[in-house]
């Protein structure tokens, strides 16, 4: 788990940098991150080859929602 209050301030700017895939798995890890070393070690062994859906950003879907056609339907 990843405790801000315990990152030094140079190890809290590249954490909130990194992208949002990788600070989720960084705040989920199991793993005690302190210094900016820690961070980055953590970062190249483990979320360089990170290829799970679960972190990636999906595309927006080609069908609308339901509330983008109930205008039409009021009409």
């Amino acid at each position: 788990m990843l405790d801000h209050a315990a990152l030094s301030p140079d190890a809290l700017a590249y954490f909130q940098s990194l992208p949002l895939g990788d600070q989720v798995a960084m705040q989920h890890s199991n793993l005690s991150f302190r210094t900016l070393e820690d961070l980055k070690a953590y970062q190249s062994s483990m979320l360089s080859n990170l290829d799970s859906v679960l972190y990636k950003r999906l595309p927006d879907p080609a069908i609308p929602s339901n509330a983008a056609l109930d205008a039409l339907d009021a009409e």
